[in-house]
């Protein structure tokens, strides 16, 4: 992950870094995405939390969702090309 994510995340706390990453290792996504949801409510600027959520989305293969993850991120941060480079992808992989 690029300074500009890495840089969002410094405002969370760890443990809720720790129990997000667990939940994605786990692969219990569903609840990943409503931890991301939840600290999405908190700081809304959380660029990666956002790009996170993507990826949850991503891997329940919920296409669309994921799309609209990557598209607040690149809003987000428009000047990371990978938040670019993830939202193309997504929607390769959904067909548009």
């Amino acid at each position: 992950m690029n300074n500009t994510l890495n840089n969002a995340s410094n405002a969370k706390s760890q443990a809720q870094l720790d129990r997000e990453d667990d939940l994605v290792d786990e692969g219990n996504f569903k609840d990943a995405v409503s931890a991301y949801d939840a600290a999405l409510k908190i700081d809304s600027s959380d660029a990666s939390a956002c790009n996170n959520r993507g990826m949850a989305f991503l891997s329940q293969g919920r296409y669309n969702e994921s799309a609209k993850a990557y598209d607040s991120l690149t809003a987000l941060v428009p000047e990371d090309p990978s938040s670019w480079d993830s939202e193309a992808f997504v929607l390769a992989q959904a067909g548009n």
